[in-house]
């Protein structure tokens, strides 16, 4: 396995947009190699999906 960034695509569950997640690895030794995902970009994407919870009453029903 190459060490460097990468990036792999996913498709979101949902609507079946893809969604690219960057992706780092690292070789800790000869026979460890360290991987870090960042999910931002799917969480970012995610969060259009999430309903917006709205805390505050209408000026009517004050």
């Amino acid at each position: 396995m190459a060490s460097g960034p990468t990036a792999l695509t996913v498709h979101c569950p949902h609507c079946e947009e893809p969604i690219e997640v960057p992706v780092t690895a690292r070789h800790l030794s000869r026979t460890e190699v360290a991987i870090s995902v960042d999910l931002g970009s799917a969480r970012e994407h995610i969060a259009v999906h999430v309903p917006r919870l709205i805390t505050d009453l209408p000026p009517t029903a004050r």
